[in-house]
This record gives C-alpha cells, sequence and structure tokens, in this order.
C-alpha cells in the first residue's frame, strides 16, 4: 500500500511540472510583432541559445526580437546577430576614448532567462554618439554570462588544487621556520641558566655605573683643587706686584724732592733709578697679560672638563634606567625576558597554524577524491531504423549529488532553422517573402549537468543534448531498476522534446534500455530498446593494470 501510496505522488508530481513547463513554454513562446521596426545586427562570440524569434528587452520590457543568426564571411570567427528594434528607439554609436576604445555607445548583452538554457538580449540605448540606422553594427556585445562566465574565469585560473598545495607547502615550511626560531628564544632566556645570567649582566652594569660615579666624584673634587691652587699662587703674586710698584712710584717722589738739593751725582743716580723703575713697570705688565691669558685658557678646559662629565654622568643614569625597567618587566624586552608567557603563547600559536595547515591538507584530499563512473550505451529507434549511442563520464563527490558529462551520436544530426525574409517589387509594390531554411549538421550533442539525490529520487538540470533541460530518476532494487524522465529541447518550434525510459543493471556492469522519445510531438514519436556497459574508476584501474604494454 506504501509503494502504490509513493508512484501516486510520484505521478502527480510529473503531472504538475509538465503543466507548469508547458506554460511557461507557451508564455516564453510569445512573439514581438515586427511592425515599425528597423535593423541592425552586432557580432558576439557565443551566439548559443539564440534564434529568430529570441526576445530583446530593455529593462524587462520588449522592444525587438531577433530575426537572424548566422556566421558572416568577414568576421567568421563570430556570430552576427540581426536584431529588429522598434523604430521609436534611438541607439548610439559611442565615442572613441584616449586609448581607441568605443565608448558611451549601444551594448547588448546576452542572458539566460532561466535555469534551463533559454537566453534572451539586453540592450541598452547609450548616451553619445551618431545615431545608429538601419544596417548599422552595436558596438558593444556581451556574450559570457552566468555559468558560462564563471566557467572561462576558472580556466584562466589555471591549476588551482596545484596552486592550493604549493601555498600550503610554503605554509608548513615557514610554521616549521617560526618554531624553530620560538625554540632557540625558549633555550636562551627559558630556562633558569639564562635568567641567572640576564640577572649577572643587570649587576655588572650597575657596579660599573657606581664606579664612573665615583670617578666622576674625585674628577670634580680635583679639578676644584686645582682652581684654588692657581688662585691663590698667580693671582696672589700678582697683588703683591702692584703694592711693589706703589712703593718704588712713592720712593721715585721724594728722590724728585731731594734732587733739587742733591748735587749733579745725585740727579744723574735718580736718572738712573727711574730708568730701572720703567723697566720693571713693563716687565711685570707684560707678564700679567701672559698669566691672564693662561687662566683663561685654564678656566675654558676645566668647563669643557665639566660638562663631559655632565654628560657621562646623565648617560649613566639612562642606562641604569633601562636595566631596572628591563629587570622590573616593562617594556618588549622586558616582557621578552621575564614573562614566560609571551614563550607558551608563540608556542602555542605556532601549533594552531600546524594545525591548520593539516586539516587544509585533508580538505585538498577531499576534494580531489572523486568517484568515476564510465558508461557505454547503444540504442536501435524502431521507427527511424537508426542506432544512437552514447559515452557518459559520470564524477560522484558524494553520494548524494554527481556531474554528468554526456557526448552522444545523434543520427538524426544537428538542426538549425534559419527564417529569411526579403522584399519582392511585382505590380507596382512591395511584398514580404519569408523562406524557412532548416540545415542538418553531423556534429555529436554534448550533455552537461548537476544531480542532487533525495532517497530514491534523483532530479538532474543543465544542458540535454546541447539544449536546456531537466530530468527526474527513480531508482529501486538498490539502485539496479530505474525509471528516468528528461524533459529538453525548449528551443523547438512545437512542443518541447520528453524521454521516458527504463533501464535494469545486472551483473554490475551490464544495462538493458527501452523507452519511448518524443513523446509529446505525434508526428517524431519512436520508441527504443538497447544495451549498455557500464564501469568504475575501480574496474578502470584493474584493467589498466593488466593490459599489455606497447613495445618499440
Amino acid at each position: 500500500m506504501r509503494n502504490a501510496r509513493a508512484a501516486l505522488l510520484v505521478g502527480i508530481v510529473l503531472i504538475l511540472g509538465a503543466i507548469a513547463f508547458v506554460a511557461t513554454y507557451s508564455v516564453s513562446r510569445k512573439r514581438f510583432s515586427t511592425e515599425d521596426t528597423y535593423v541592425v545586427h552586432a557580432y558576439l562570440d557565443d551566439g548559443s541559445g539564440l534564434g529568430p524569434g529570441t526576445r530583446i528587452t530593455i529593462a524587462g520590457v520588449p522592444v525587438g526580437e531577433v530575426t537572424e543568426v548566422k556566421i558572416d564571411p568577414s568576421r567568421p570567427e563570430l556570430a552576427r546577430v540581426d536584431l529588429a528594434v522598434s523604430n521609436d528607439l534611438v541607439l548610439f554609436g559611442g565615442v572613441k576614448d584616449a586609448a581607441g576604445s568605443v565608448v558611451d555607445g549601444a551594448v547588448i548583452r546576452k542572458k539566460a532567462s532561466s535555469l534551463l538554457g533559454d537566453q534572451y538580449l539586453e540592450l541598452t540605448v547609450g548616451m553619445r554618439g551618431e545615431p545608429l540606422r538601419g544596417g548599422d553594427t552595436i558596438p558593444t556585445a556581451i556574450s559570457a554570462t552566468g555559468l558560462q562566465a564563471i566557467m572561462k574565469e576558472f580556466e584562466k585560473s589555471g591549476n588551482l588544487i596545484a596552486r592550493l598545495d604549493t601555498i600550503f607547502v610554503k605554509l608548513d615550511a615557514i610554521a616549521g621556520d617560526v618554531q624553530a626560531v620560538t625554540g632557540s628564544v625558549r633555550e636562551v632566556v627559558g630556562t633558569k641558566e639564562g635568567g641567572q645570567r640576564l640577572s649577572r649582566v643587570a649587576e655588572n652594569v650597575e657596579q660599573a655605573s657606581s664606579d664612573v660615579a665615583a670617578a666622576v666624584k674625585e674628577i670634580r673634587a680635583f679639578a676644584a683643587d686645582t682652581r684654588q691652587f692657581l688662585e691663590k699662587s698667580v693671582l696672589g703674586r700678582g697683588d703683591q706686584v702692584g703694592r711693589i710698584i706703589e712703593n718704588v712710584e712713592r720712593f721715585s717722589d721724594n728722590a724728585a724732592k731731594l734732587s733739587a738739593d742733591a748735587s749733579d751725582s745725585a740727579g744723574r743716580i735718580l736718572d738712573n733709578v727711574e730708568v730701572v723703575t720703567r723697566d720693571v713697570r713693563q716687565l711685570i705688565s707684560g707678564s700679567r697679560g701672559q698669566v691672564e691669558t693662561s687662566l683663561g685658557s685654564v678656566r675654558g678646559a676645566l668647563a669643557s672638563f665639566t660638562r663631559t662629565l655632565e654628560t657621562l654622568e646623565g648617560t649613566i643614569a639612562t642606562v641604569s634606567s633601562i636595566v631596572s625597567k628591563i629587570d622590573d618587566g616593562e617594556g618588549s624586552l622586558g616582557r621578552l625576558v621575564n614573562d614566560s608567557t609571551l614563550v607558551d603563547k608563540t608556542t602555542s600559536l605556532v601549533e594552531k597554524v600546524d594545525e591548520v595547515v593539516t586539516d587544509a591538507g585533508d580538505l585538498v584530499k577531499k576534494v580531489t577524491r572523486l568517484e568515476t563512473k564510465v558508461e557505454l550505451e547503444s540504442n536501435y529507434f524502431v521507427e527511424a531504423d537508426a542506432f544512437k549511442n552514447y559515452v557518459r563520464l559520470r564524477f560522484q563527490p558524494r553520494e548524494d549529488k554527481y556531474y554528468l558529462l554526456e557526448l552522444v551520436d545523434d543520427p538524426g544530426g544537428k538542426s538549425s532553422t534559419v527564417v529569411k525574409r526579403t522584399q519582392v517589387e511585382g505590380s507596382g509594390a512591395l511584398t514580404d517573402s519569408t523562406e524557412v531554411v532548416e540545415t542538418t549538421t553531423d556534429e555529436l550533442k554534448i550533455s552537461l549537468q548537476f544531480a542532487k539525490r533525495w532517497y530514491f529520487l534523483t532530479g538532474r538540470f543543465g544542458l540535454m543534448e546541447s539544449t536546456g533541460g531537466l530530468g527526474l530518476d527513480l531508482e529501486f532494487l538498490s539502485d539496479a531498476l530505474k525509471f528516468t524522465v528528461d524533459l529538453f529541447d525548449f528551443d523547438a518550434e512545437g512542443a518541447p522534446r520528453m524521454r521516458i525510459l527504463a533501464s535494469y543493471t545486472f551483473f554490475e556492469h551490464f544495462a538493458v534500455t527501452a523507452g519511448v522519445d518524443h513523446t509529446l510531438e505525434p508526428d517524431d514519436f519512436d520508441w527504443f530498446f538497447g544495451i549498455g556497459l557500464r564501469f568504475t574508476d575501480g574496474d578502470l584501474k584493474a584493467l589498466l593494470t593488466v593490459a599489455p604494454t606497447p613495445s618499440l
């Protein structure tokens, strides 16, 4: 009873999903009127998802549609897209800046309207330049959007995992160097012997400062004694010489008085005494100048020596203050010498960095540890009388999700439809002529899907046979029996393509498949059956191990 109820719920969900997709498809297929329009074109490096009827919008409001997508022989590396836009819009061609690039002109951007691969064009009219006329080219076109832009940037980034491995190796080396430096510092200052050595250094510096202070005191005392001796000897003798001169002057005055009464001989004697006195005065005057000069030089030398002693005393005080602060644990050097917790914190930090590097390495190993499955399948379509072949690569990082890459060799090839509109002159009037050209090329189709699993139900979305689509898988009997519904190719003129199939896997590597295709299109309806082979990466490793090695 529970299985019947689950099957009924799944059927209801599928019906509601189909109704929603049909409604979305019918709304998205509403065409824009091409009356009162003019045609310009743009060149895109990726025209996938665009075709006649693709809408053109400004701020979400339709203003035109794509009339044709083709390859221009003059620029074969790009896709030329012809755009019919309303006559009410004025598009500007832009102007060239100093670097020669066109700026402030009209811009066309390709954007995805949903996750199913539908695309539309977003138009910006521009601000400067000459107005564009019919047949002109829109100067700026941007085609990489959404997942495509992300994939391109990822390709440019190079091998990300290899870069991460290199970064982690460098971080590991840095952490080792930091740990070695921390160990050396701990051996120097983190032991009792290191602390005792630093204490002895501080004691020696303090004793040296005391000795220098005592020497300064003795030098100051010597300088004071020297100054006192000089003042007493030289300056005191100068006073005595002054008194002698005064006595000689008084004696000469007395002699002059006696000269009036004395004889000529006495006059001559006095003359001689005067000459002697004058010579003695000159001698005393010259000696006193020399003494004063010598005393000034001595005083200057003593003042300079005193300033030197004061500077030395200040330096000794500064050194003593620094040693005292280091001993008290002040400043960075003091904390490094006296605080053992700083070394412990550094060691803890290195250990945490080592743990982060280890965890990051484990994370990279988990990301690179993917399970790979390879599937080869061939189906025979009865109505078309042709075989359709598949090659699938399934990358599964976890049990509940995987990525699917599929190459499809479809006998029907890859079809594209081009609508050509021309004007024919007849009977004096112009008439519109429309020609629909459908071309088919023998190309491989690609599927790239992301899948998420909930219990027995797996949902998929992405590219299906080079178009947007989604799918649903129901798996039973340990995933041996699987029912699949795929809905894709929403850009077709008719209804979207629906494929329903069932497959059963036996002996782990062999599978049989049967189902119907084009379920919603009676004209293209077909049914098919086929077989397949499935291998895991473990099986491939075993095959590569026993495979013979070619030799020259």
